[in-house]
């Protein structure tokens, strides 16, 4: 923008700034005010020549214009001008509107009030003006400045160039740390450090949300992920959340899909809160997919889809099967990932070690686990980089919306996301082609600072308020806390700080 008022190299060039930018009065930058600059004489020279000209307003401005302006001063300024049928062909808002297009290409944000006082109109009139420009889409009205309360003007290229600056300026703001610092930032930005631990229900509640749609084994969950985040954890809690259907609970089978063997070491979960895990919803397939499910297993997931949800007890009922059958099928189910409980507890009766309980027992645990449904979610998302053509435009959306509800997810729990991030969240890996549209289309949007935040790390993207914790982290003279966190939680980055980063 600068660059624009800076002294031309000579008269002509001079004459063209003039040309385009519709006007500049006596007092603008370019004319170096205190020394003379030699644009003086050149607009003496060509006001004789007859290419540009001169008015002296009451306001003490001098308004000087080219030629092709004319019009637009004759009718704004009918007292300077001689009448002609060129004057009389353009109104006043047309004038107006036109001259004010010119000048914000050059200049801005400014307000209403000082384009007014520039030349000599009413605010009323330039508002008028400003506002059928705006109808069009060629000026902006907003805050661009931070304190100040009027309201100001701002052409759309004017604007695209200082979103362009602001982004440079934050990307070149912030040094490189090193990713040991990083690994400090998410102990903090995950809670594990004492003073941001949650405590209660709620606060279970707020941790689960930052790690949704994170996969671990159900005893990492609870006896390392959640425990380290919250102040005297308790498994109820997860129960309480569950059946009062403020999360559901998704499973990731890692062994061969040919068989449904389900135990500690083959098997994630995963939690989704449930007011946004219907853009990861997978309606119930039929026919029965061709896994090894035993007959049983097979009549049971029938009757589920059939009824769309059904208790313990009605299970019983419908299917005339003893208790310990059905769970062996439920079983079977759940570690193919084709049905899903209301309750955190029937995935831990199922991972238990315990020995076989009596009937009265087990009658009384299998009514804790709420409803069991077809409803699956599924998080991960075919690796493709444009649709099909076959695909409708709902599908496409459909797939663009579960993009970025994981990339936020994503951003939540990691504050600052890169690429190397996702062989960690092994069930997004490969995806960073669609990310990284969605990111640079928030950055524009200015929800995220975009630059190299960590050091070997490519290009990265993050949260401001992540950029502000990591600052003040980077200043602490303290010594670096240390918790003790397996592999599975996802705070650890002990396989990207031991593996060499490829540039």
């Amino acid at each position: 923008m600068a660059s624009y008022w800076q002294k031309p190299k000579d008269r002509e060039v001079f004459f063209d700034f003039l040309s385009s930018v519709g006007f500049l009065t006596n007092e603008d930058r370019i004319w170096s005010p205190g020394k003379d600059n030699g644009l003086t004489e050149w607009a003496e020279a060509l006001r004789k020549e007859g290419k540009i000209f001169c008015i002296h307003l009451s306001t003490g401005y001098n308004l000087w214009f080219a030629q092709q302006w004319l019009a637009c001063f004759s009718a704004l300024y009918p007292r300077h001008f001689s009448k002609t049928d060129e004057n009389a062909s353009i109104s006043l808002v047309e004038a107006l509107s036109k001259l004010l297009q010119a000048r914000l290409q050059y200049e801005g944000p400014v307000s209403s009030k000082r384009l007014a006082l520039l030349l000599n109109r009413s605010v009323e009139e330039v508002d008028t003006a400003l506002q059928f420009l705006e109808a069009q889409g060629v000026v902006f009205r907003g805050h661009f400045q931070k304190g100040l309360k009027e309201s100001t003007w701002c052409h759309r290229s004017v604007l695209s160039q200082l979103h362009k600056l602001s982004r440079t300026y934050c990307r070149n703001a912030i040094q490189p740390v090193a990713i040991e610092l990083y690994q400090r930032f998410l102990y903090q930005w995950q809670r594990l450090t004492a003073d941001t631990k949650a405590c209660g229900l709620e606060g279970l509640f707020a941790v689960l949300k930052m790690l949704e749609g994170y996969f671990a084994p159900l005893e990492s969950w609870e006896k390392e992920i959640l425990p380290s985040r919250m102040e005297n954890y308790d498994p109820s809690w997860l129960d309480q959340l569950s059946l009062s259907g403020r999360i559901v609970w998704v499973i990731k089978n890692k062994s061969n899909r040919k068989s449904a063997s389900f135990s500690h070491s083959s098997c994630s979960i995963a939690f989704l809160e449930r007011a946004q895990a219907s853009v990861f919803k997978k309606q119930p397939c039929l026919p029965i997919p061709s896994l090894a499910l035993s007959s049983r297993a097979k009549r049971l997931y029938e009757l589920i889809v059939e009824k769309r949800a059904l208790f313990f007890d009605e299970l019983l009922g419908a299917s005339k099967a003893a208790p310990w059958e059905i769970e062996s099928d439920l079983r079977e189910l759940v570690g193919c990932g084709l049905v899903r409980a209301d309750c955190v507890s029937a995935l831990r009766h199922f991972f238990s070690k315990k020995k076989r309980l009596s009937l009265s027992l087990r009658l009384a645990l299998s009514s804790s686990w709420g409803r069991w449904t077809a409803e699956t979610y599924k998080l991960s998302i075919e690796k493709k980089s444009t649709p099909r053509l076959s695909e409708t435009t709902e599908s496409a959306l459909s797939t663009e919306k579960k993009i970025e509800k994981l990339l936020r997810m994503l951003l939540r729990r990691y504050g600052i996301f890169f690429k190397k991030l996702l062989e960690k969240e092994n069930v997004y890996y490969g995806l960073w082609p669609q990310l990284l549209p969605i990111l640079r289309l928030m950055e524009m949007r200015e929800e995220l600072l975009a630059g190299q935040f960590i050091e070997g790390m490519g290009e990265q993207f993050a949260l401001p308020e992540a950029i502000t914790m990591l600052k003040k982290i980077k200043e602490e003279v303290s010594s670096p806390f240390q918790p003790s966190v397996s592999v599975f939680d996802p705070s650890s980055l002990s396989e990207i700080i031991k593996k060499p980063v490829q540039q």
